[in-house]
């Protein structure tokens, strides 16, 4: 009676602790402009001891002003960014600790950490066209080990670590920063579980071994829709968009002012992927970029209901 009673103390145990990954957390995820500015500048008000930005572009008039104010309130304010967007970022303070990348490829990624204990991120860069006028993402968590893997992140930012400097983390937690984590590995992994359905949200797409997979995924009868950013993928000579219009049903978006700059990926209604990765060669190699994998039911359906929110608005 006793033994049975500890095995099944230790099977509860191991489910819970199985649920801890980031497969199982519920992210706080917002879609809409009005709705990613307002959660996004309440995040920076709401910082009490520090905030940390690692950001590609960051120019907007409200951001800059609430950071401002942030440090004269005596709350420490690190950025790291790319090195084209220190003009603008100067005038903020001199307290500012302000760290560039201005190496080869892009230091892609859009997150803010405040107090150390919660995490900002998606899609959005903290610029007024993206916060008002791009299709674009932000989602916001404090789950103790994902926070953690940003810490790490940007802490090696901090001290000048870009790209291929960093070394890949033994526990990822479903997050994969690149290059050092793989994600591409990662993608592909989730991709060739898929059975019925695949749904892309993408700004850029020039990564042939993708697009070659899509069709071999639609070979074996998987669905496969494809909504992409108009501009960039007729306008590029890289784009994989006509390849992928041959097996997939392909829309892009209809923006008169802006750019479908979200990427995710739904499979099967059971899984998706979201952060700033596109699926370019450079994202996987030469860029500062993340991907998150996510199993939870809530995650999943809210970005499967984006795809279809953008797919329908493009009719």
């Amino acid at each position: 009676m006793k033994l049975s009673f500890f095995f099944c103390l230790c099977v509860i145990l191991f489910v819970c602790l199985s649920c801890s990954t980031t497969d199982t957390i519920r992210f706080d995820l917002y879609f809409h402009n009005t709705q990613i500015r307002d959660r996004t500048l309440f995040f920076i008000q709401e910082a009490n001891e520090s905030l940390d930005l690692c950001v590609y572009d960051i120019d907007d008039p409200e951001v800059l002003g609430l950071l401002a104010e942030k440090v004269s309130q005596g709350i420490r304010v690190r950025i790291v960014t790319e090195a084209d967007n220190l003009a603008g970022l100067r005038s903020i303070s001199r307290e500012v600790e302000i760290i560039s990348d201005d190496g080869r490829g892009l230091m892609h990624c859009k997150y803010m950490i405040a107090d150390g204990r919660k995490v900002w991120g998606g899609s959005t860069n903290l610029t007024t066209t993206s916060l008002d006028n791009h299709y674009n993402d932000i989602f916001i968590v404090s789950e103790p080990h994902l926070v953690r893997r940003f810490r790490d992140h940007f802490e090696h930012g901090a001290n000048g670590l870009f790209k291929g400097d960093r070394p890949s983390a033994k526990e990822k937690h479903s997050v994969y920063f690149s290059p050092e984590d793989q994600p591409f590995d990662a993608l592909m992994s989730v991709l060739s579980s898929a059975k019925k359905e695949v749904l892309i949200g993408i700004y850029a797409f020039s990564d042939y071994r993708i697009a070659h997979f899509l069709k071999v995924l639609s070979a074996h009868g998987v669905e496969i829709y494809v909504f992409a950013d108009r501009d960039w993928n007729q306008g590029s000579p890289y784009s994989q968009s006509v390849e992928v219009d041959r097996y997939t049903l392909l829309r892009y978006d209809l923006l008169e002012k802006g750019l479908m700059h979200q990427k995710f990926i739904v499979v099967d209604r059971s899984v998706a992927l979201f952060g700033t990765y596109n699926f370019t060669a450079s994202a996987e190699t030469k860029n500062d970029e993340y991907l998150i994998l996510s199993r939870e039911a809530h995650v999943v359906d809210r970005y499967r209901e984006r795809f279809f929110e953008l797919w329908k608005a493009s009719e």
